[in-house]
């Protein structure tokens, strides 16, 4: 059976040319088994992994009933009661932001950790961790200098106002320390736009996340005639069956090249992986999440991909991978930018350890170093390079070393900086690989945020003095763990059965005409071979705390 209340009119929709041709010859391009070579599944409980896989997806007489796509407990709520609401009640929880619920939640936290239970009287609550010697307690204001600095309006407030307390000081976010609804309110600026400095400790991280995969649906009387009906049955259903308090899905595809909304999630499709029958090939396009202590933006992930996961078979091949950018409050700013710029050149031999083969080696996630035309096609070191991009002046100055304006709008390199040239500015992660699971789609996240978050509160010289293998990586991210903002346990599905001392050279890209390519290749093997047997006698001559 198809899912509740989704079966959507598409007989008005307007197919391009292409996706008309694409339904006209669909049954004469349909092989046996339907499914393009090296397709991934991901796995199904309670069947095998891929042994059955296509006859399962793509048999037109095989009629199954689509499982119910429910949602766990405690995660995200049932569809039923959002839509058994009153009409007011219903329409007020639609207009509540993810930042008004952010603050409610973390206000129900705090009071249930101050709350001790009759038997537990006296000690620390279980939900609260140990107070983190990343924050430093703000000094003490009176009432009056409060009043002095900050003279209160006329309009009405909310006791937790997060404006009532928006210039005191950024960094005190333990729930420990959070002793008044003052406390409360400096933790909660978070979900607004702050105008901490880029110093400070906690600053909120806008990120998207950009995910390619083929989709078919398990019920083959959903497949669709052609990508067009088969999205916007899919978008149609998610509207309908997700809860309201998660994101909404576009309705139709989003043009690849965008600059609009981007508070819905959207699907795009990408010419790379295109196909003219089920699967389909599709990236999957989220809305600007907010990173704050206590935010709930991997609820919404999680919420999407139980609905992808409870309807239809995500597949991946070697073409798809997943991206991630990255924006920092108040812009990112050139400091920003260059210690960012410093860690991905430092740490890409621990980033390309953790990836597996098949993204190595990518022509669309190059080296920033060995590719770099600033930098390794240039003869210049690691360390040299680092010290070319400090001396930067200017934010175009920065993203002209990195990739260089001359050789044309390259964005495929490892870490894509392009986009620090208009606002917001954002740096892009390109080198993860297909995600099939909601895990590894908030693994790589979890890793973008932690490595951009890290880097900014890090300067060079302490920066070089962690070995960049894997284990040194795992350690650097520790030191500026943000307790409610960062979730390491997501981590340890990349970290697990991985050498700590692991670290690997990037295989170079070269481009060129063929007798320069294969010049160019041998000089950055002995670049690459040289800067190996650096980092092993640094990681053999060090250890951990390394400052």
């Amino acid at each position: 059976m198809a899912p509740p209340s989704c079966s959507p009119n598409i007989d008005h929709l307007q197919m391009s040319p292409a996706f008309s041709i694409a339904a006209k010859t669909e049954k004469h391009l349909r092989a046996p088994t339907g499914r393009p070579a090296g397709l991934q599944a991901v796995p199904r409980s309670g069947g095998t992994e891929g042994s059955n896989l296509t006859e399962r997806v793509l048999q037109r007489e095989s009629v199954r009933t689509i499982p119910t796509c429910t949602f766990a407990a405690g995660s995200v709520a049932s569809p039923a009661p959002s839509r058994q609401l009153p009409k007011l009640e219903f329409e007020a929880g639609r207009k509540k932001s993810s930042k008004d619920r952010a603050q409610t939640q973390l206000a129900g936290r705090i009071s249930q950790a101050r709350a001790p239970s009759p038997a537990n009287a006296g000690s620390t609550p279980s939900n609260v961790g140990p107070p983190s010697t990343s924050y430093r307690r703000p000094k003490s204001t009176s009432k009056e200098q409060r009043t002095a600095s900050q003279p209160p309006t006329t309009s009405e407030r909310h006791p937790l106002d997060i404006n009532e307390d928006k210039k005191r000081s950024e960094t005190a976010t333990d729930p420990q320390h959070l002793e008044s609804p003052g406390d409360l309110a400096r933790v909660s600026h978070c979900a607004q736009p702050s105008t901490s400095h880029p110093a400070s400790e906690i600053r909120t991280i806008k990120l998207g996340i950009e995910t390619e995969f083929y989709l078919a649906s398990r019920d083959t009387d959903y497949h669709g005639n052609d990508v067009t009906s088969f999205v916007a049955f899919l978008t149609h259903s998610y509207n309908a069956t997700v809860p309201q308090q998660h994101p909404r899905m576009r309705p139709d595809f989003r043009p690849y090249s965008f600059d609009g909304d981007y508070h819905k999630w959207c699907i795009v499709l990408d010419a790379t992986m295109s196909s003219l029958f089920s699967p389909w090939g599709l990236e999957l396009v989220s809305p600007i999440f907010e990173a704050f202590p206590l935010s709930t933006w991997r609820q919404d992930v999680i919420a999407a991909w139980k609905f992808l996961q409870s309807y239809y078979d995500v597949l991946g091949t070697e073409l798809c991978a997943t991206h991630i950018h990255i924006s920092i409050e108040s812009e990112t700013s050139l400091q920003d930018s260059k210690r960012i710029a410093q860690a991905v050149i430092h740490f890409e031999t621990a980033l390309e350890a953790l990836m597996p083969p098949e993204r190595r080696g990518n022509e669309y996630a190059k080296s920033n170093w060995l590719d770099g035309r600033r930098f390794g096609r240039e003869g210049l070191t690691r360390h040299e390079s680092i010290a070319a991009i400090e001396k930067a002046s200017h934010l175009r100055e920065l993203v002209d070393l990195m990739q260089p304006f001359r050789f044309g709008a390259d964005r495929d390199y490892a870490w894509n900086f392009l986009g620090l040239q208009s606002f917001p500015r954002t740096i892009e992660f390109r080198k993860p690989p297909v995600s099939l699971t909601p895990d590894a789609v908030l693994s790589w996240a979890e890793l973008a945020l932690a490595f951009v978050h890290a880097s900014v509160r890090c300067e060079s010289s302490k920066l070089q003095k962690v070995p960049p293998t894997i284990g040194g990586l795992r350690w650097f991210l520790h030191q500026f763990h943000v307790p409610g903002m960062n979730e390491p346990a997501r981590l340890e599905r990349l970290w697990t059965g991985k050498d700590q001392r692991a670290a690997v050279e990037p295989i170079p890209l070269p481009e060129g005409k063929e007798e320069e390519i294969e010049d160019m290749k041998a000089r950055l093997r002995v670049l690459a071979e040289a800067d190996k047997r650096q980092i092993q006698a640094f990681a053999d001559n060090t250890q951990e705390p390394y400052w």
